[in-house]
This record gives C-alpha cells, structure tokens and sequence, in this order.
C-alpha cells in the first residue's frame, strides 16, 4: 500500500455527501474497514440496511474528497439522547493510505461546526477500546466516555431449558408491539444502535417473541434473522432466574439463518446481564465505549 504524501497546498474538501454518492461511499466504507478491529459486513445490502436501522442522511454526513474521490467520510443521523438534540456517528472512515494526516480530525472539527449552526446539543458515537489512534483522537476533540459497553458472539446452538413457571411463548403477529411496556423491563437503556427507535426503523427485518404467563407479557426478544443479531432481550424483573430469557434464546435460534448469534453494547456495569450471556454460551468479541461531546 502506497501512503498519499500531503502537502499544505493538497486541495483537500470538506462537504456533506450528496445522495449520488453512495457507491463511491460503499468503496471508500469497505476498503477503510478491511483490516479493522473485528469482523463488519461491508456488503451493499449491510450498507443500506445499516442507514436504514440507524437513520443516517447522506445529506447529514460529511467527507473529504481529493481529486474528487471520496477518502474519508463521517456517517451521521439525527435523533434525541437524553432529551436533547443529538448527533449519531454510525461510522468514520478513512482511506488507508490517507491515513496518519489528521484528516479525520479536520473532517470532525468541520461536521461541530456544522451541527451546531444546525441547533445540536450534542454528538454520540461507540469506539473500540483496543483503537488507540481514535480514543486518542476523540479524547482530544472533547469527548468523554459515558459507559462501557461488552459485546458478544455464541454459536447458534443454545441449550434446551426449562422455565420454573408455565409460560407461552408466542411471535408477535398482526398486532402493534407494546413498546412503552417492553422498555419496562430494561436494566439499562440501549445505546442507538438497539434503541426502540432504531428497532422501529428496521421493524420490517425483525422478529419479535414475547413471554406470556397467563394474560401478561412478561419477556421479549427482538432479533434480524437473517444477521443473527439480537436487538434487545429483556424479563420482567419479578419473573427473572426462572429460565424465561434462556428460552426466548433458543426460540430465536429457530428463526436465525446465521451460524451464530451476536448482541453488541451490553453495559458493563450490570452484572447480571453480562452473566446471563456468559452462561448461555456467548463469548465476549469485544469492548466498546460510548462516548459524548457536547456543545
């Protein structure tokens, strides 16, 4: 790989990406995320459904073009994170070779500046802990880590489990999910990626299975089959270690196509959660933080 000298005269742009760009978007995505940290589907469909399930406008999203290609860019959505006005970032690249010249840095000081004319209270992004370069640089641009954040990959073979108590399990179908109930049942909010809000924007490509004892829903699971990946599972707290959330796993497992099952950004700091998926078989992938900088 040939690294890109840059001089101070290097004609180096910085604009929104305009709506046509999206292929040249999709190369400079795969090829910036080729060697990356753990394993991404870079695929066109992954692209989009990515957009799709985080709300990113290209109209929205900034990069840097030289000679009119496309060697870094911002992916950004819009949305509300503790009651304020908030900035996503669901994805920063940059090109190999144009690597090491600060041009991520440069790109966000030049999408601060545009969210704030735009009435921002805040950016929110995850980083990998093991990417040093970008904790560096996020630190240095005014960042602070809000939570830690575990993800986790099992084989998509979980073992069969008994629930203490008769319950039902049933695919939600033909009927409006009950959203404010479900989030009931959180220990912790989830980060956007798994928000409520995410989940509706990508509702066509899930699958929801709840836990009924007698009329009452009292566990949910919600997953994309065709990823393996789980968006949100959660129990009641008064019906918990009664085997309930084991068995909305090895429903899923039925309906997901993948070999393995994955759910990323569980907090760190609950126990319990984490132990749940320890001992259902999951194995940490890897750690991630959130993190904000507010204007």
């Amino acid at each position: 790989m040939n690294k890109i000298k840059l001089t101070n005269s290097l004609n180096i742009k910085f604009t929104n990406i305009p709506e046509n760009h999206f292929d040249q978007l999709h190369r400079t995505f795969q090829l910036s995320f080729r060697n990356y940290h753990t394993t991404i589907n870079t695929s066109h469909k992954a692209l989009k459904n990515r957009f799709n399930r985080l709300g990113v406008r290209l109209s929205q999203s900034v990069a840097a073009y030289h000679n009119e290609e496309l060697i870094a860019f911002i992916l950004q959505s819009e949305g509300v994170f503790n009651n304020k006005k908030t900035a996503y970032n669901a994805g920063t690249g940059v090109l190999p070779e144009y690597r090491g010249h600060k041009i991520s840095r440069s790109l966000y000081e030049y999408a601060f500046d545009l969210l704030k004319q735009d009435s921002f209270e805040q950016c929110i992004l995850e980083v990998i802990t093991q990417n040093i370069p970008a904790l560096k640089v996020y630190n240095q641009l005014g960042f602070f880590t809000v939570r830690d954040l575990i993800c986790y990959k099992a084989a998509n073979v979980i073992q069969k489990s008994h629930s203490k108590i008769n319950i039902h399990l049933q695919k939600l179908e033909n009927r409006i999910p009950e959203w404010s109930l479900y989030q009931t049942f959180f220990d912790f909010a989830p980060t956007w990626q798994n928000s409520t809000t995410s989940v509706i924007r990508n509702f066509d490509e899930e699958i929801i299975i709840e836990a009924h004892y007698k009329s009452d829903v009292v566990g949910i699971i919600i997953f994309d089959p065709d990823y393996g990946s789980i968006s949100q599972i959660a129990v009641h707290k008064g019906f918990r270690r009664k085997g309930i959330g084991t068995q909305l796993l090895r429903a899923a497992s039925a309906f997901i196509v993948t070999p393995n099952i994955s759910i990323i950004n569980v907090d760190g700091s609950f126990a319990d959660a984490n132990a749940f998926f320890i001992n259902n078989g999951f194995k940490e992938i890897i750690r991630q933080k959130e993190m904000i900088k507010e204007f």
